[in-house]
């Protein structure tokens, strides 16, 4: 191989190198970005700390534009800073800007993620939220610190306090503590026969509970409780339509007795007449029912002797024969009334002198006529 030949594959491998490195820095470093217009929108913060043109913005970590510049607000006081937005980021409305620093002084713009109203536009205006400086944080802590150790300095005097009244309360009440102290082996000697009565009732407990039969009938019952909650419930929608009903029959009551209650006067003026009446009817009775008792009375003979009674019986039974035995006499009656009004000379001395079947004849007009006809 030549020195020519090693320079043309030295260059040709240079190339190849430059056009792919040149192909990686157009493919990762979003070059794009350049020849899309950003979205620029104005944040307005109380302070803006450590915040320098070209400083990142993110959301969620992911860088999502720049800053452009930074300013004062002289209108409402604090910082104005103008941030280009990337447009394949679509930022809500909602987003709330945030400075966000570091221990070493680094600060971000930390976007929000937005999740309602419209996308941002050129030349809106969002609220910042201020930074947290770890350093303040710091300082406050300190304070608090300080705070809380004087705090316990003061607690342990009060503990120091306590336990020398501790101490002089057991020394004037060294017999009263030996007294409470008996009595409290005696409560705890009570306490443990009643933990030991408590550790028999859980064994007799779970020997019942450990019975199959008694198992089954608890697990019987448990089946039956949504049955029993589901009647219940049943029950208690009667007894709800129940109480509508009395109280639909209650206002139609009411409704029943307002007229009542109106003429009230006037129907207790009538129940008073109809009571005055009641009485004097009642002195009526009294008086018949002393005249029913009366011993010489017609009723009072008729509802207590006998032969009176059987003199009745017999005198209706004659009377019922008699009219029975007056049904012919009747029936001829009303055949002889019925003859009579036919033939009315029947009555004269011809009907005297001549008999009668006894039963109805034609009428003789009728009979003379047809004799008449028959002759001529």
């Amino acid at each position: 191989m030549t020195e020519r030949q090693l320079q043309f594959r030295v260059g040709i491998f240079v190339i190849i190198a430059a056009v792919s490195a040149a192909m990686m820095i157009f493919q990762f470093g979003e070059f794009g970005a350049f020849w899309q217009r950003p979205i620029t929108v104005v944040v307005h913060f109380s302070s803006a700390p450590g915040v320098q043109p070209g400083g990142p913005v993110e959301m969620n970590g992911i860088p999502i534009g720049t800053v452009r510049d930074i300013g004062i607000d002289r209108r409402r006081g604090g910082a104005r800073v103008r941030v280009d937005l990337l447009p394949r980021f679509q930022v809500r409305s909602d987003a709330r800007p945030r400075l966000i620093r570091s221990l070493f002084g680094d600060t971000t713009i930390e976007f929000t993620l937005g999740r309602q109203g419209r996308t941002l536009r050129d030349g809106d205006v969002l609220e910042g939220l201020p930074p947290v400086d770890p350093m303040n944080v710091v300082a406050r802590l300190d304070e608090q610190l300080r705070t809380t150790m004087a705090s316990f300095e003061r607690t342990s005097v009060q503990w120091g306090r306590v336990a020398e009244n501790i101490n002089g309360l057991v020394d004037n009440r060294r017999g009263d503590l030996e007294r409470a102290i008996g009595e409290s082996a005696v409560a705890l000697a009570q306490f443990s026969k009643t933990m030991t009565s408590a550790n028999a009732l859980f064994a007799n407990a779970n020997q019942v509970l450990g019975d199959p039969r008694q198992q089954h009938n608890l697990r019987q019952s448990l089946d039956a409780l949504p049955r029993l909650v589901g009647e219940t419930e049943a029950t208690i929608k009667a007894v709800r339509r129940t109480v509508l009903t009395v109280n639909t029959n209650l206002v139609q009551l009411q409704g029943v007795t307002a007229p009542l209650a109106r003429r009230g006067d006037s129907i207790v003026a009538r129940i008073d007449a109809t009571l005055g009446n009641l009485e004097s009817l009642t002195a009526d009775l009294g008086r018949f029912s002393r005249v029913i008792n009366t011993p010489g009375g017609s009723l009072s003979r008729l509802a207590r002797d006998p032969a009176l009674y059987r003199n009745l019986n017999e005198s209706s039974g004659s009377l019922a024969l008699l009219l029975k035995n007056l049904q012919p006499v009747i029936r001829d009656l009303r055949i002889f009334s019925d003859k009579v009004a036919r033939h009315p000379e029947l009555l004269g001395v011809q009907g005297a002198l001549r008999g009668s079947a006894g039963v109805k004849e034609p009428p003789r007009e009728a009979n003379s006529g047809r004799g008449a006809r028959r002759n001529n």
